[in-house]
């Protein structure tokens, strides 16, 4: 447990220190894969900014009954992103962003099958996930003005994903692994006001 404290409060350190000479905050919204999108607020100066970012809320509920069958999905998730960015100016109008993120998903599904047929398969599965990670952020900014930015970065990740699936007759599995790479889900588009 010490050990976890010790490199927690080492990660938090540099950021607990830039955080004492606020002049910048950027509101925004960002897009990834042109089907999700989320929130984000950075907070700093003009060399290194907080990055607080939600960026995917989802869920959906889908029932389809019939005479001989009805079915039910469910799924919900968020995903959250707590990092540190630091800026380099390369001209008057582009910015360089390099850093990291922490981040923490969780997921909830649920599919039930009631088959009313004589041949009865019927079959439940809920699932369960919680998602912490690491993403290493580039990117780069174009400044329309002094207060709208266009922004475009790629985030490299690495993610362990542990949770549980519950089947039929309160049959638990334990699932867990590693996740990692650089897709079109980890490349964003962000429209940011700064102020």
């Amino acid at each position: 447990m010490k050990k976890h404290s010790f490199l927690l409060i080492a990660l938090l350190f540099p950021f607990l220190l830039s955080a004492q000479n606020i002049k910048r905050n950027e509101a925004g919204i960002t897009f990834s894969s042109l089907n999700s999108f989320g929130i984000s607020y950075k907070t700093g100066n003009d060399h290194s900014l907080w990055r607080f970012n939600t960026l995917v809320i989802n869920g959906s509920n889908i029932e389809e009954n019939s005479d001989s069958l009805d079915t039910k999905n469910e799924n919900t998730g968020i995903e959250l992103k707590v990092g540190h960015e630091f800026i380099k100016t390369i001209t008057e109008k582009v910015e360089f962003r390099y850093g990291t993120d922490i981040s923490f998903g969780y997921n909830h599904a649920l599919y039930d099958r009631n088959d009313k047929s004589i041949n009865d398969s019927d079959r439940s599965q809920e699932r369960s996930t919680f998602t912490p990670g690491l993403n290493l952020v580039l990117g780069l900014n174009y400044l329309i003005n002094d207060h709208f930015i266009v922004g475009a970065e790629i985030l490299p990740y690495v993610r362990y994903q542990f949770g549980e699936i519950k089947e039929d007759n309160d049959q638990k599995r334990d699932i867990s692994g590693m996740q990692y790479g650089l897709s079109n889900t980890s490349a964003r588009i962000s429209l940011v006001y700064r102020f």
